[in-house]
């Protein structure tokens, strides 16, 4: 007679939700490399999240690009505000494009704790470089740069340069 090993239902519960939390991290970190550097102080870009946003486009779809040095909790993807909170406590750095569906930067915003929390960089200047390679309605993928480094309102000095892809997730329902 045949012995057969079974699992109990909590390790195999236990090895499926490690292997997902192992992955998850991975994918993310799949494209992306590059560095922001602020105040004298580099940074390792990751991580890239994208998804769909109508917000700010006069009611088009925009791509919103997130790249990061950190995961982000599901719940922070798609929220400035929770991405903030992590900056606030010096868990988080990134740079944030929203880009048209023409493939052009409409906005940019780079968030770290070294920036007073009101004087974060953001606009739409020519200092600021995205070329989009790809943008087919499921994928983003590209290089964003400075041309050379900036300067916050309170005088930080920051530059980024960093080469991204990422699968595009849908606008987060209200």
């Amino acid at each position: 007679m045949k012995e057969r090993f079974l699992a109990s239902p909590v390790a195999v519960c236990l090895g499926v939700a490690t292997c997902a939390l192992l992955a998850a991290p991975l994918f993310a970190a799949d494209g992306t490399k590059g560095k922001l550097t602020v105040g004298g102080t580099p940074v390792a870009m990751t991580y890239t999240y994208a998804y769909f946003d109508k917000t700010f486009n006069e009611g088009k779809d925009a791509v919103v690009v997130v790249l990061t040095d950190a995961p982000l909790p599901a719940d922070a993807v798609q929220s400035s505000y929770a991405r903030n909170k992590l900056v606030e406590a010096g868990q988080l750095s990134y740079v944030e494009l929203m880009v048209s569906p023409e493939k052009q930067e409409i906005h940019y915003e780079v968030q770290d704790k070294h920036f007073g929390m009101m004087m974060q960089p953001s606009g739409d200047d020519s200092d600021h470089v995205l070329e989009v390679k790809t943008l087919d309605g499921k994928t983003i993928a590209g290089h964003a740069r400075t041309v050379s480094a900036q300067k916050s309102l309170d005088d930080v000095p920051y530059s980024y340069d960093i080469t991204f892809s990422a699968e595009i997730a849908p606008a987060k329902q209200n």
